[in-house]
């Protein structure tokens, strides 16, 4: 249980140090495990004709 709680509280200051833009005590809280990414998320969405809305809202 120790181990676990151990890997939930470097999960959660990793966490913390990510949003607060500190990368890399963010990398060092997760032992220098490189991050994973999906393939997907690096991809731009084509449109072809697309336009821009003149009004854009917030989500």
């Amino acid at each position: 249980m120790n181990p676990i709680l151990n890997q939930i509280d470097r999960l959660m200051m990793a966490i913390t140090f990510a949003e607060a833009n500190e990368s890399e005590l963010a990398r060092e809280c997760l032992g220098g495990r490189k991050p994973k990414q999906n393939p997907r998320a690096q991809q731009t969405a084509q449109i072809p004709g697309g336009q821009v809305l003149p009004n854009q809202t917030a989500h």
